[in-house]
């Protein structure tokens, strides 16, 4: 009997170790994303008409169509998207990436991290096909899955 108890309580505390393992690995994996983004707004603004379009996505997934400065949701992206567009913001440095271009139809995109906000624009006739990429990137965040 004794035996069973020992074994009961090993088997109990190897459960709770691994528990404590895992969240401290998924709370590692919280903070390293949310040094690279914890939103990131996009749009786009000016042409003819002179009208905008203003988008955020968060790091859970959750995508928002800006409507008179109020959030929309319009889709949630999975995980597996969220990590392919971090790793696309790491592989490209959006951080130290130096645009302030405006023109007729100017694009943005800004990124908010726990260290610091970026924001770059660019217009139609922009040498920045990286930064092209990554809008485009971003704007399939906004069709339902």
């Amino acid at each position: 009997m004794h035996n069973m108890t020992s074994r009961k309580l090993k088997i109990t505390v190897l459960i709770c170790f691994l528990f404590l393992v895992i969240s401290c690995a998924t709370e590692k994996n919280r903070t390293e994303l949310a040094n690279i983004f914890t939103e990131i707004s996009f749009g786009s603004g000016g042409g003819f008409t002179g009208a905008s379009s203003n988008y955020l996505l968060k790091n859970n997934g959750e995508v928002y169509k800006i409507v008179n400065t109020i959030p929309e949701k319009i889709n949630k992206i999975s995980r597996k998207e969220i990590k392919r567009i971090t790793n696309y913001v790491k592989e490209i440095g959006f951080q130290n990436l130096k645009f302030t271009e405006r023109g007729n139809m100017t694009y943005f995109i800004e990124i908010k991290s726990n260290i610091r906000t970026h924001k770059v624009t660019w217009t139609d006739g922009s040498k920045s096909p990286e930064l092209v990429e990554f809008y485009k990137v971003l704007v399939n965040t906004l069709k339902h899955n």
